[in-house]
């Protein structure tokens, strides 16, 4: 079965679309401008991932430059075993 496309509904989506990714370019940060906005608001949650379930929590960046986002835990911490055992992380700033 043939779907008729809509012409109006595609030229909208076109127009949302170009819209959207103007926005996204007039918005986007440079690595320097977001080494610098995390070394100024250096409190950011951590979410790591053990045996399926979500663990989330308050953390510190001790810095941030052109070589990473540096924090530090103890060795045996949740965190760090979960971080080692699974390195996809979230950091929410």
């Amino acid at each position: 079965m043939a779907i008729d496309k809509n012409p109006v509904s595609d030229h909208i989506n076109s127009d949302t679309d170009k819209q959207e990714s103007r926005i996204r370019k007039e918005t986007a940060m440079t690595q320097a401008e977001i080494m610098e906005f995390i070394n100024k608001n250096p409190v950011f949650t951590l979410a790591t991932c053990a045996d399926n379930i979500p663990h989330v929590r308050t953390m510190m960046v001790a810095f941030a430059d052109k070589r990473g986002i540096i924090f530090s835990t103890g060795r045996d911490k949740d965190v760090c075993k979960q971080i080692l055992a699974n390195p996809n992380i979230e950091m929410c700033f």
